[in-house]
C-alpha cells in the first residue's frame, strides 16, 4: 500500500474534489465548502518526491522529478483518481481528483495538455477519426495518431464525463459538461451522437 492511499481515502470520505500536495504546504482537502488543511506539518520536498515515486506509472517513473506536467491515473485502493505532478523551479506539486480513469483518462488528459501547449482553442474526437484541434481557426492533425473506433472513442469521453451526463447522454445523445484539469485548464465539452 502506498503511503499516500490514506490521504487519498479522505479525500474519498470527506467526498472532496481535489487533494493538494506541494512542497514546503501542508497537504490541502478541497470541498466545497472550501479548503481545509489535513496535516499539522508542511511536506518536505524529499517526502513528497518519494510519495510521487511509489505511485508513479511504470512508462514514467521519474514524473516527481522530471521538470513539467504530468497527467496520469492511480487505482488507490479507496477508489481511482487522476493524479496531475508539477515540477517546476525545485518545487513539486501533485493534486488527485477522484475518479480516475485508468488509461483512457490519461489518454484524453494528454491530448487536453497538447491542445493547451499548442494554443489550439477546441479538440475533436471522433468515431473513425484521429484527434483533430482546431489551431488558428482551421481543423488540424497536431500527430499521427491512429483513429479512435466508437468503442475508443466512448471510453476516452466517458473518462471525464460525470455519472448523471453519461445517463443523460445515453438518453438524449447529447449532453454539455465542464471538466478541469487542476493547474491546466478548465475546459467546455459536448458529446453529441448522430
Amino acid at each position: 500500500m502506498a503511503r499516500i492511499d490514506k490521504l487519498i481515502q479522505a479525500m474519498h470520505q470527506a467526498k472532496a474534489t481535489r487533494l493538494a500536495l506541494e512542497s514546503g504546504e501542508r497537504v490541502v482537502l478541497h470541498t466545497e465548502g472550501g479548503a481545509r488543511p489535513v496535516t499539522p506539518q508542511p511536506v518536505p520536498l524529499d517526502h513528497l518526491v518519494q510519495l510521487v515515486a511509489e505511485i508513479a506509472p511504470q512508462d514514467n517513473p521519474a514524473v516527481a522529478t522530471t521538470e513539467g506536467k504530468h497527467h496520469f491515473s492511480y487505482a488507490a485502493p479507496s477508489g481511482p483518481v487522476a493524479i496531475t505532478v508539477v515540477r517546476s523551479n525545485g518545487s513539486l506539486r501533485l493534486e488527485a481528483t477522484p475518479g480516475g480513469g485508468g488509461q483512457a483518462l490519461a489518454t484524453i488528459q494528454g491530448l487536453f495538455a497538447k491542445l493547451v501547449k499548442e494554443g489550439c482553442s477546441d479538440l475533436h474526437l471522433s468515431a473513425g477519426s484521429p484527434p483533430l484541434f482546431r489551431k488558428d481557426g482551421d481543423i488540424v492533425r497536431l500527430d499521427d495518431a491512429p483513429p479512435y473506433t466508437p468503442a475508443q472513442t466512448r471510453e476516452l469521453l466517458f473518462s471525464i464525463t460525470p455519472e448523471d451526463k453519461r445517463t443523460r447522454f445515453d438518453e438524449d445523445h447529447d449532453v454539455d459538461f465542464s471538466y478541469e484539469i487542476p493547474g491546466l485548464a478548465r475546459f467546455r465539452c459536448n458529446l453529441f451522437l448522430d
